[in-house]
């Protein structure tokens, strides 16, 4: 039995989700009754299980839908739970020609269609720190300035629609397209708006989302609704080095080509560097004396800095496990220039 909240699967007699704690027992579809898991017919009206049994929807209250930081930050409100006379913004938002399309397709067919629209049509609302308050079949109802109280709830609002038809139009091209694999860049790591790893869990799988990399620690990987996908980090440098080492990589193994022959040279340090135990890839100048490689790396290492990336032709390389290295010492470098 599939959860509709996370896609874990569980045992039959689970009343509720293994992995997240949802509600995942049958009902019947008639009668509203429980049903016992393996249930072939209502034990209360006879209907067939088969037909008219069904999960709770993911989308059955906010308690489902609404992302944990923002819940924190309601029930951490004073005035949202006490409650008080506010000026809000209600946003309602639906599938443009849902009927035509869900017309001939089975409910669960339709359900599939639907789902991934009304998950990014609640990540615009939950970004701009709305609240969904009510899911409508093919559409939504969301507030703007309650329970969470913003001065500027309108303007959040208008933000919100943009965002929405913004994803769902890359999701309609990515869908209709026939994606080998999906690609982002940041909402990896663990801060309030980093909802990419949770979209990962809640519709598919998710392999791993952390590498020991520097730059590029917060990676994800995993299934998003059969189609590969692959976080990168936000910050410009993590995204780069990762991209190259990983992205790349992927994309030339979908097309059945062998991986890049990275150009890379040993060089010889000219002062000792340190790093955090990670394999590291530090920015440097990497100039040629004869037959061999100096190196200098260079000051400015954090993964937001582009001035460092932008002044260097090289990356050195430090191995796993180590955190200095004498000047002197040789050690690889990728070169960024042929």
């Amino acid at each position: 039995m599939q959860c509709p909240r996370c896609r874990h699967e569980n045992p039959p007699q689970a009343k509720f989700c293994l992995e997240c704690g949802a509600r995942v027992a049958l009902t019947c579809a008639k009668c509203g009754v429980e049903l016992p898991g393996g249930a072939k017919f209502c034990l209360e009206c006879g209907a067939p299980v088969s037909a008219e049994a069904t999960v709770p929807s993911r989308f059955a209250s906010p308690e489902a839908y609404t992302p944990k930081h923002l819940a924190e930050k309601i029930l951490t409100s004073r005035t949202a739970l006490e409650g008080e006379r506010k000026q809000v913004t209600v946003l309602f938002a639906d599938l443009k020609g849902s009927m035509e399309l869900l017309a001939d397709r089975d409910p669960e067919e339709a359900r599939k269609l639907l789902d991934p629209v009304l998950e990014r049509m609640m990540e615009a609302v939950h970004r701009y720190e709305g609240t969904v308050n009510q899911v409508m079949g093919d559409g939504i109802m969301a507030l703007f300035g309650a329970p969470l109280a913003h001065e500027d709830h309108a303007v959040r609002a208008c933000y919100a629609a943009l965002r929405m038809q913004e994803s769902v139009t890359r999701l309609d091209w990515a869908l209709r397209d026939g994606a080998d694999l999906i690609i982002t860049s940041a909402g990896v790591s663990v801060g309030a708006f980093d909802l990419v790893r949770a979209a990962i869990e809640q519709n598919g799988a998710l392999e791993f989302w952390r590498v020991d990399l520097r730059p590029g620690k917060p990676l994800a990987f995993g299934r998003y609704r059969d189609v590969p996908i692959l976080g990168l980090p936000g910050n410009p440098v993590s995204s780069f080095v990762t991209f190259e080492l990983f992205a790349h990589a992927a994309m030339r193994a979908l097309e059945g080509r062998s991986p890049r022959e990275l150009p890379w040279v040993s060089v010889t340090l000219e002062e000792a560097v340190t790093s955090d135990g990670r394999e590291s890839y530090l920015r440097a100048q990497v100039r040629r004396e004869g037959r061999e490689f100096q190196a200098r790396v260079l000051e400015k290492q954090a993964s937001s800095v582009l001035s460092s990336l932008a002044a260097a032709n090289g990356l050195v390389i430090i191995p796993s496990g180590v955190r200095e290295v004498a000047a002197g010492a040789h050690l690889e470098a990728w070169l960024l220039e042929e």
